[in-house]
């Protein structure tokens, strides 16, 4: 499949032109890759175009909500996309700033003004670079298509970043999804910033000696809630 891409030092030319509030033509730039049919960006134009209405109405709201509800909705489009496209970093640089500068720009605002722009388009921290954290959020819990918890937790940076995305339980769907639930239900404001990190890091050490992506939906649950128990 044929699909565009940009090198480093590409992409790092267009985000200081970017960054400075000027426009760029990024498709005159691109490199094409691989053979065949090309990519159908056309579903992603559709699905951002509805989210940066949302945002220029000023109507976002809890901005991690979005970030996960914007996570779910490309789900489907970052999933019929071949694995190798998915494996090049330049894919993920070209959309960093072709496609997804207008969210990093509002999201990122701080690192962006003080020129900390390198993570969040080079694609070398997948958890800082806003397209493959989008993608990354919502294969973390994908249990049978379903990806709408992606976007259902208020206030929750640290969780999908800290806990999910950037540590190995982000590779045990069941699981992280478990932990999800859990935190959503969690009425009782038991998992608050400390409690949670504990049961984060009590959930990663269980890799030692249990492999938790055969854990199944109803064992899943049962660990959580032991460990939450134990840790709260």
């Amino acid at each position: 499949m044929r699909y565009r891409a940009l090198t480093a030092g590409q992409v790092h030319d267009i985000v200081e032109v970017l960054a400075s509030g000027s426009e760029f033509g990024v498709d005159a730039v691109a490199l094409e890759r691989g053979e065949g049919e090309a990519i159908d960006e056309g579903p992603l134009y559709n699905v951002l175009d509805v989210f940066r209405n949302e945002l220029l109405e000023g109507a976002i709201g809890d901005v991690e909500q979005f970030e996960g509800r914007l996570a779910a909705a490309l789900h489907a489009w970052f999933t019929s996309i071949p694995i190798e496209v998915l494996d090049d970093p330049g894919f993920w640089r070209y959309l960093a700033v072709r496609h997804f500068w207008w969210f990093t720009s509002h999201r990122e605002s701080e690192p962006i003004s003080k020129g900390n722009v390198k993570n969040l388009v080079d694609a070398s921290r997948p958890a800082e670079h806003i397209p493959l954290r989008l993608f990354l959020r919502t294969r973390a819990i994908d249990v049978n298509g379903d990806v709408s918890l992606a976007g259902a937790l208020p206030q929750s940076t640290d969780f999908w970043r800290s806990h999910i995305t950037r540590v190995r339980l982000g590779s045990a769907p069941v699981v992280a999804r478990a932990f999800a639930e859990a935190k959503l239900a969690d009425s009782k404001r038991q998992l608050t910033t400390n409690p949670l990190r504990r049961v984060a890091r009590r959930l990663n050490r269980t890799w030692a000696n249990t492999n938790l992506d055969l854990y199944g939906p109803e064992d899943a649950q049962l660990l959580i809630e032991e460990v939450i128990e134990q840790e709260t």
